[in-house]
């Protein structure tokens, strides 16, 4: 049996701008994602319908996993008849602004690919992975940080590494994303857009600086409605963090530490909380 087995790893975001409601519905957004070293592992196999393992199970209808999704509209757009078994063991948390489902669903479709030899070209990819969601086309580049305009899925790579530890803390709120971007109540007027590319490569030495100049739109709003978040962002500060912000549409708060931090310092400050140091 042909086994094939992949690492999806998350992402954080390095400031993100709603910019504007589009006539779609959609949103314009500017943000940076970066990559981290948190990932789920999936194996995938041949099969002839499509079933799908989560470990720990996950209490969604497998409709709204995201790999079935990408499997399905795969195999659709292939004209495949068959489908795939996926065992999805799951490390990163669901609905916490980190990208896990994204991340899934991009290396399902660079996984059927291969199993399937279809040799669809990356721009093919792509543009399927834009129909499933817009952080997913950013896993499929492979870049460690990228800018993403439009929806998310116009991705540039960018010059861009932190030499520092960066703490994941996610204390189990689960964000609704479209809820998220309704509460913002953007209209079609475009903002104006922060340059967090050459602002990100300019302070990359001095992560402090960040405090100022880097933001999320969504946490005026979320931290109102969950002001745990806004805890776990200030207690990030106080223990030490030279920069802090949420990840995503939340609700998982990243510090950027210096090297010596730990993740057992930092799972004492936050012993109720998914904690992790990523490098």
């Amino acid at each position: 049996m042909n086994l094939l087995k992949y690492f999806a790893y998350s992402k954080i975001n390095f400031g993100l701008q709603v910019l504007n409601r589009r006539i779609d519905g959609y949103h314009n957004i500017n943000t940076v994602f970066y990559l981290i070293n948190l990932f789920d592992e999936i194996e995938f196999s041949e099969s002839e319908t499509i079933n799908i393992i989560t470990i720990p199970e996950m209490n969604i209808p497998i409709e709204d996993n995201l790999v079935y999704k990408a499997g399905k509209l795969f195999l659709e757009e292939n004209n495949i008849k068959s489908g795939f078994n996926a065992v999805l063991k799951k490390n990163i948390p669901a609905g916490s602004g980190l990208g896990g489902g994204s991340s899934n669903a991009a290396y399902t479709l660079i996984a059927l690919n291969r199993l399937y030899n279809t040799q669809l070209s990356h721009f093919e990819l792509t543009k399927l992975a834009a129909q499933i969601g817009s952080d997913c086309v950013f896993f499929l580049h492979g870049h460690r940080a990228a800018l993403g305009k439009g929806r998310g899925e116009i991705i540039t790579n960018i010059n861009f590494l932190l030499n520092y530890k960066i703490a994941i803390v996610n204390p189990g709120i689960n964000i609704s994303t479209p809820v998220a971007y309704k509460m913002l109540n953007r209209d079609e007027k475009e903002i104006p857009e922060i340059d967090f590319r050459n602002l990100l490569k300019l302070h990359q030495n001095n992560p402090k600086t960040f405090r100022n100049i880097i933001i999320n739109d969504f946490e005026d709003v979320l931290f109102e409605m969950h002001p745990e978040i806004k805890g776990v962002k200030n207690k990030l500060y106080d223990i030490g963090a030279e920069f802090a912000l949420m990840s995503g549409s939340g609700s998982t708060v990243f510090g950027i530490f210096p090297e010596e931090f730990t993740n057992n310092e930092l799972k004492k400050h936050f012993p109720d909380y998914f904690c992790f140091i990523s490098e």
